[in-house]
Formats: C-alpha cells, structure tokens, sequence
C-alpha cells in the first residue's frame, strides 16, 4: 500500500517505560492519565504526547515498475506494514527539558525512514537519521548481454552477428531477429521480393541462437542516505551547528550508444550501472541578539564514483568492442558568512556572500579513438563567489517596499585542451587508405598547440581536431517591489526586476557563447483583496523583456583550426579557379562577411575565388574539412538557442478562495504564461502554457466530509528548422527531369537550389495536455460509533499531439526510366497522438477497539494505459541499426491489499 501516517506499539514497552519512571519516583502514565482525563484532548495531546506502532502486512497482485516507480515497492506479493512515532522524555510539569522521540515510516517498503532526535531546550540536540528511495525504471528491459554488474558487458559466445538476408548477405540489420520480417517481402532491386528458402533458413539459424539469449535486467536505482547532527546553545547568543550526510546510489539506469566501428552508426542502450557515493558536511556557527544576526558556515560536497567506465561488445561485430566514462569524481567546498540588523522593527537588512571552489581531476580514459590528448585530466577548477542583500521597510502605514541585489561570478579557470578523437570508435581513414592523412598544416598546428611530437603518428584525414571550451558566467540582479493597502483588505503592488548576465570562455581563441550578454527587464503588478466577507482574490500580472547579443559563430571555439591556413590546392572545376589555399576559415569568414552557414543563394552564377570555392564550396556552408571536424556544427542563418534568445514574456496568475459557510468552501487558482521568440528565424518561436485548478469540500455533518478537484494543465510549444541539403551540380538522371510537388520546377532546379528552397523549412507544434479529476470522502463513526472509513478516486487523461509542417523529396524506388518522375515531395505529417490513463483508487477503514488498540485495512487499484509510439522501435524488428530492448508503453492494472494493527500509549 502506499504511504501512511499510522502506527502501532507492542504493550511491553509501555510497561518497561512505566517500570523506569515508576521506579524513578515518578507518577506512572496510568496514573497521569487518569488525572488528565478530563482535560481537552488537544490540550492534553500537548502536554502528554502519545506513543504509537503500526504492523502490518499487505500484497499486490502484479508487478509493475511504472505502477511503482516511487512507492517503495519492488515486486508482486506480500510486504511489511510497519510505522513507529516513540515519544520520551521528562514530564511536561518537571524542571527537566528533556526530549527525545523516535518516527519511522514505511518500514516495510523501500521508500522507508528512521529518525532519533532528541535533546534539552536551550541547551543541545542531537538528530540521527537514515532514509532510502526506490526509483524503478523498467522492468520489461531486455537484453543479450552478460556482466552488467562489473561494467563489462558482453555477448553469448554463439552470438551471430544478425542480417536480413533477403536485403544483403553480409549488411547488419537488428531486423533479422524477428522472423515475422525475416519471412516477409521486401522492395530489393526495385521490386517486391520474397525470401528463397535458403534465406528463410539462415535467418531461423540466427534467430535460434541470438533470441535465447535476451534476458531481463531490472532497471531501478535505489538511494539510501544516512544523516546526524548536532546543535549547541552556547552562552549569550551564540549557537554551534553541524551534520554530515552520506549518501549512497547503486543500480541500473538505461543509457544509450552508438559506434561506427563497423563503418555506420550501430546504436546499444546498455544497463549502465550506477554505483557512487556522497558526503556531505555543514558546520555553522551563528550568534543573535535583539539587533541582528550573524552566522559563518562551510559546506563541503564530495562526489565518489566508484564505475569508472563502461565496456561493451559491438553486436554488429563481436571482434570488437566500445568503452565510455563515468561522471568523474569531484569535490566542492564553500565559506559562507550571513548577517541581518534590525534598524527599527520594521526596517531590516540581510547580507549574505559566499566563496566555493568546485575541482575535478580524475584521469581520463583513452584508447586508439583518441590519439591526441594534451593532458592526462581535466584539471579542472571552477571559483564560485556570490554576494545577497535584500533590505525590507515600511516607511509608511499599510506601506511596505522592499528591495534585493544579487551577484554571482562562476569564474570556470579550468585550462583550455585540444583533443583530436575520431567518431564513436570510427577507424582511421590513414589505417585503412595511407592517402587519407591528416591535412599536413593542421598536424603541425596540432603538435604547437598540444607539445605532443606527431611526426611519426599516423592520423587520418576523418581525425576530429576540438578545444574544450570552461563556460564563466557573471550574473546581477536586482528586485525592486512595494504594496500599499488602498483601504481595509485592500492591497495593490508593483516591482520592477532586473537581470545581466555576462559568459566567456577564458583561454579560448575566440568567444565560445552564444551570448556574450543579455539583459532581461521585468515589471510586476499584483492586486489582493479580502473585503468581502469570507471571499479572498489575488491577481498578479508581469512583463518581461530580454535582450540578447547572439553570436552565430560561437561554433568556432570548438574548432581551433577554423584559425589555421590549411594545406589544400585547388585544381580547377567549373565554379572555381585554380590555386591554393592561402587563408584560414576564419578569416575567410571575415573577409566576406558570412557566417558558418555562408551566403544564403543556390549555385553561384560565376566561378568562385580559389579561397571561397574552397571553404564555401558551390555557396555552401563552410566545409567540415576547413576546420578539421567530421560533423556539421555551424548553425542556420536565424538560429536562436531558446535560453540565450531574444524574448517578450507575459504571465498573469490568479486565484479565488470562499468560504460559502461553515460547511461549504471553494478554492480555484488560473495561471497563463506566453513567451514570444519573435527575432528567431529558427528554433523555438514561442511557447504558451495554461493551469486551472478547481477544489471543494462540503463537511455533510461533523463526521462526513466530502472534497472534489479538477485541474487542467494545457502547454503548447511551436518550433522552426531547416532541412539543410547542399547545392550540387549535378544534372544528369537515369529519370525525368521533372518533380511532383514541393516549390522546384525540375530536378536540375532543385539540386543547383537545394540550400534556399523554402520547401525545405519546416515547423513543429507540441501539445500537452493534461485533465485530472479527484473525489474523496471522509466518514467518521460509519455504521457503528468505532469505525472510520476514508477513500479517494483520482483520474487522468494525458495527451500529446505533435503537428508538423514541411516535407523532403525523395528519389523513386521504381526501376530508373526516362519516363518516371525523377523526385517526390513527400510533404510531412503528423507523429500519432499519446495518450496516456490512469486512475487510482484507494479505500481505508479503521476501526478503533479500544483507546490502545485499533486495526487499519486498506485496499488501492491502480490503472494505467498508454499508447506512446515511441516504444515501437524498442521492439524485436524494430529497427535495422538498434539492438532491441522489447520494452513497452506502460500499461497495467495493479491490486494492493493490506492490514494492519495499531497500538498507542
């Protein structure tokens, strides 16, 4: 069952406790009770705290991750009910100030908590703890590999490498595991085809051997954290604080791959295993008078990860295999000072200004896919100092202002690294052809910048050449506000805000940000009334405007060589003159003033300098093969990263509380936000999200009462993007030269177009949205004057609709013929709508024996059904390049039974 605050005592420790205090000369909780009995029982719960435990037992009819991804449960069938609230200490009317008490919950589940605390007032305290919390994540993850615990994973020793034969004999396809596909038709030589018989048995042979190996790996992650502290009041003010944490995490989360060791891209998702530690510390010591406040404090973070690294062997070639890090290790330590002064009592001031220091220096691993590195770890160090103050006052009656200043400078001092790596485990272009090496002005740039001698390294011309890039960040802000009360229960405000924020890269060559600065204005207006009589209102509205300095060639940083004049001769084509290269990148860019994009036009209309035939080929975007990197990383003319873009925010929230009668209230709450993205060509263009809350409850009578809520949470985000393709000479086609629909006249148009045809821009709108409907019933003295009954339904139906505008051409499969189209428009369309429903429904009673004994039976079902497209790719014959996992859109129909008993004392 889920969670409960109750509990249950075994009466032998009330004895044993009435036998210490009866021995002790003190009046026995018997005979305390029996002179308290007539007292109010709020009063009396005060001054004479009860002790109580629960235990327990339950069971759930079916085993389901999502059901229970936090409840604490980890399996079907039987559990432990158990919770304990122990309260000890001197009487209430004695001269001691002793008190102690000990709570524990969900003690038979793995979400379950255990807190000691105790101490006298005004003098000491000592608090112990220990908590834990089970995420699951799947159970339904499959897959063929062995060794997840040690972090090397790897295959049956019989694994056959799968393929579709009636496709190709020797292409790795992840398809060839299903048979349903195995044994269907395909399109193979621009005809449908079916499998001969000698394909059918070479994929049942596969099949037989890899599909036995699929197994089950639970997929959660449990955390258990252990705590203590203790506090001390020291003489005249002063006050010594301190507590340390440790923190521990082991299991399995999922983690997807991709290597081209085989020549494409082969993706895995792997169970990577988790298994790290955390320790904590606060010390503190403060002092308080009537005047203010002061406190000094250090806290200290240190992060320990015990997996270094996971290993794993290639499916598509077992003769292979792949590594990837961990998160490394790392330290963070900070000096804190805090200090208030009270002018008068309704003027005050806060200080607050801190130093931290944040390091990290595990070494890192390397291997053949990484043959230049130019330190062995990252050395790093980021220095974090940061200054508060907010002063608040009420200079006039039913006047109040108040006004803050924020500083923080994250100054990363972390040195800049060149490393050159190839791709995912890509081989070397030098190993398997000795022409493909590295351009011969970038190796001997490359050994400058990293003092690394490279004469007799072999490196190919697919290497990628990239700086590491310590992101610093400088940050003010400052918040104005006041209210002032127009009339009784009448109040009116305003604000005004104010945020700049300023990055860098230190040591880099050039600016590594998309926004070397931004400034964002915000002006607030609230308005609160409660002059109608058990009616309250509040309404709040905000305007908010960021500025941003965009830097489309931020991509720069990453690519030292964009700087360096690479060896390269141009031999002459059509659209170019013959020469060599005598610039670097970037300054090329500078001389024509283009970005990493370059010029927004089709085919140029006459030859092109040698210099720009070269890093602009055809008026394309700047070639890969200028700044030494194998992957396109300049950005669309108009891009905009939505966090450091231009934006216009409006937010307006609102709620509404009445108190019809004693019996009756309403509660209901609106919130709006839209952002406008209007200066991004491409990216998010804007972003609108609403919420309505509605809630009441009806008290039937003293011992009936009813509540019921409904919310409704709609967010919509709409995008923008480019379909980039490269302009391109080519004419001749073995089809027409003719194209059905899209915006060219012809295939020869649309090649020497491509890059600016506006067909190729497309558009996204995202929608959630989500309704959830909640009743609930609470009834005291049902039936007979002993027992209480209580229960609740709660239901909810999630969407996710994903509109899409835009479309690509593609070439027909049919045989090539001078009389068939020589390219489609395939215009886009929408994904499937996700659908997600769940509902909960859970029904308690408790029926009280006597004022020491109860009993608690619960009952809970939980339902869900969704139909998230996204799953069937996970599927055994899924997808060609993905090792299937067979996981499933959640669904499941979960029965949870329990009972317990309950004894207080």
């Amino acid at each position: 069952m889920k969670s409960r605050n109750s509990f249950f005592t075994p009466r032998l420790l009330m004895i044993a406790v009435q036998i210490v205090l009866g021995s002790a000369g003190c009046v026995s909780s018997v005979e305390a009770a029996d002179e308290n009995k007539d007292q109010d029982p709020s009063v009396q719960e005060l001054i004479q705290p009860q002790s109580k435990l629960e235990i327990g037992v339950g069971s759930e009819s079916e085993r389901s991750s999502k059901a229970n991804e936090y409840n604490g449960h980890r399996d079907n069938g039987a559990y432990g009910i158990a919770n304990i609230d122990i309260r000890g200490g001197a009487a209430y009317d004695s001269d001691s100030a002793l008190r102690w008490r000990i709570t524990g919950k969900d003690l038979g589940l793995e979400n379950r908590n255990l807190k000691i605390d105790g101490g006298e007032q005004g003098k000491y305290r000592l608090e112990f703890g220990y908590d834990e919390i089970l995420r699951n994540r799947s159970d339904k993850y499959q897959t063929p590999y062995s060794g997840a615990e040690n972090g090397n994973l790897t295959l049956p020793s019989n694994w056959v490498v799968p393929i579709l034969p009636r496709v190709s004999s020797t292409a790795v396809n992840a398809r060839g595991l299903s048979s349903d596909v195995s044994n269907s038709q395909a399109i193979v030589s621009n005809a449908l085809t079916s499998p001969t018989t000698p394909q059918r048995n070479t994929s049942s042979a596969l099949q037989a051997a890899d599909l036995p190996a699929f197994h089950n790996i639970n997929l959660s992650i449990k955390r258990e954290k252990y705590n203590a502290g203790i506090t001390l009041d020291l003489d005249d003010g002063w006050e010594f604080k301190a507590s340390t944490i440790y923190e521990d995490k082991n299991g399995y989360k999922p983690m997807g791959t991709v290597t081209r060791a085989t020549g494409g891209d082969i993706s895995t998702i792997i169970p990577d295993k988790i298994d790290q530690t955390t320790n904590q510390f606060n010390v503190a010591l403060g002092y308080t008078n009537d005047k203010g406040f002061l406190n000094a404090g250090y806290y200290g973070s240190f992060f320990d990860n015990h997996v270094k690294n996971i290993s794993w062997q290639n499916w598509a070639d077992p003769t292979k295999g792949a590594t990837i890090s961990s998160a490394p290790s790392n330290e963070f330590n900070q000096f804190s000072l805090t200090g208030g002064y009270n002018f008068t009592s309704s003027t005050k001031l806060v200080l607050n200004g801190s130093y931290a220091r944040s390091t990290q220096n595990q070494a890192f691993f390397t291997d053949a896919s990484t043959p230049v590195i130019s330190r062995s770890s990252l050395d790093g160090l980021v220095v974090t100092k940061a200054f508060n103050m907010k002063l608040t006052a009420k200079p006039l009656q039913g006047f109040n202002v108040s006004g803050a200043y924020k500083f923080e400078d994250r100054d990363n001092q972390t040195p800049v690294s060149i490393f050159g790596y190839y791709d995912a485990n890509e081989p070397s272009a030098a190993i398997a052809d000795g022409t493909k090496t590295l351009n011969a002005n970038f190796k001997t740039a490359l050994a400058t910048l990293t003092g690394l001698n490279l004469n007799s390294t072999t490196l190919g011309s697919n290497l990628n050449i990239n700086a590491s890039r310590p992101y610093s960040k400088k940050s003010q802000q400052v918040n104005l506000y006041g209210d002032y009360m127009v009339k009784q229960g009448q109040w009116v405000g305003a604000g005004y805000d104010w945020q700049g924020i300023d990055r860098k890269c230190d040591g880099s060559w050039i600016s590594c940000v998309d926004s070397d600065s931004s400034n964002e204005h915000t002006l607030k207006f609230d308005w609160r009334t409660s002059t109608l009589e058990n009616f309250t209102t509040k309404l709040d509205y905000a305007y908010s405007k960021r500025s941003v300095d965009y830097n489309e060639n931020a991509f720069l940083a990453l690519v030292p060589m964009a700087n360096v004049v690479p060896t390269a001769t141009l031999t002459g084509t059509a659209y170019a003159t013959a020469g060599t290269v005598t610039s670097s990148a970037y300054a090329m860019m500078q001389a024509l003033g283009f970005s990493g994009y370059g010029p927004a036009l089709g085919l140029p209309g006459s030859a092109l300098s040698t210099n720009q035939a070269y890093f602009y080929p055809l008026n394309n975007a700047l070639a890969n093969s200028s700044y030494q990197n194998q992957n396109r990383i300049s950005e669309l003319i108009g891009m905009r990263r939505y966090n450091m873009a231009d934006r216009e925010r409006n937010k307006l929230r609102g709620s509404a509380n009445w108190q019809a009668t004693d019996r009756i209230s309403f509660q209901s709450g609106f919130s709006w936000k839209y952002d406008d993205y209007a200066n991004s060509v491409y990216g998010l263009k804007s972003s609108r999200d609403w919420s309505l809350n509605l809630d009441g409850s009806f008290a039937v009578n003293e011992d009936l009462t009813l509540t019921a809520f409904y919310n409704h949470e709609d967010q919509q985000n709409k995008t923008t993007g480019n379909t980039y393709t490269a302009n391109s000479i080519t004419t001749a086609s073995s089809y027409a030269n003719t194209v059905s629909g899209g915006c060219a006249a012809s295939v020869t148009a649309r090649n020497q177009s491509y890059k600016i045809l506006s067909c190729m821009d497309w558009s996204t709108s995202m929608q959630d949205k989500v309704d959830t409907l909640g009743l609930s019933f609470k009834l005291d003295k049902a039936f007979v004057h002993n027992l209480d009954l209580a229960g609740s339904l709660s239901y909810s139906w999630a969407t996710t609709d994903v509109g899409v505008s835009g479309g690509s051409y593609a070439t027909s499969l049919y045989t090539p013929s001078s009389s068939i189209l020589g390219a489609f428009y395939i215009p886009a369309t929408a994904l499937p709508i996700v659908t997600t429903k769940t509902l909960d429904l859970q029904l308690s009673g408790k029926y009280t024996i006597n004022k020491a004994s109860s009993i608690w039976a619960g009952y809970n079902f939980m339902h869900m059904t969704s139909s998230d497209y996204a799953y069937q790719g996970m599927q055994i014959g899924g997808l060609a390049g993905v090792l299937p996992t067979s996981e499933k859109a959640p669904s499941y129909n979960v029965h949870l039974i329990g009972a317990s008993y309950i004894y207080s004392f």
